[in-house]
């Protein structure tokens, strides 16, 4: 996650997508809500609000409180 977040941080959003896949394939509900973040926002992504609630949804089923609300 760490790894994804620093990514993010240096404006590297593919970086961050593809260690956060990797992260919400082996069940991190965080990495799960940090991508509906990309979708949301169109970063790295094309911007796709059913994109990003797929994701939201994947973390909010894994109980991420951000997520969920």
């Amino acid at each position: 996650m760490k790894r994804g977040i620093a990514h993010q941080e240096k404006g590297e959003p593919f970086e961050a997508l593809r260690v956060w896949k990797l992260a919400a394939e082996k069940g991190s509900a965080d990495a799960c809500y940090r991508i509906g973040v990309l979708y949301a926002r169109g970063q790295g992504v094309l911007r796709s609000p059913p994109e990003a609630v797929a994701w939201y949804n994947s973390a909010a089923e894994a109980g991420h409180a951000e997520a969920q609300f």
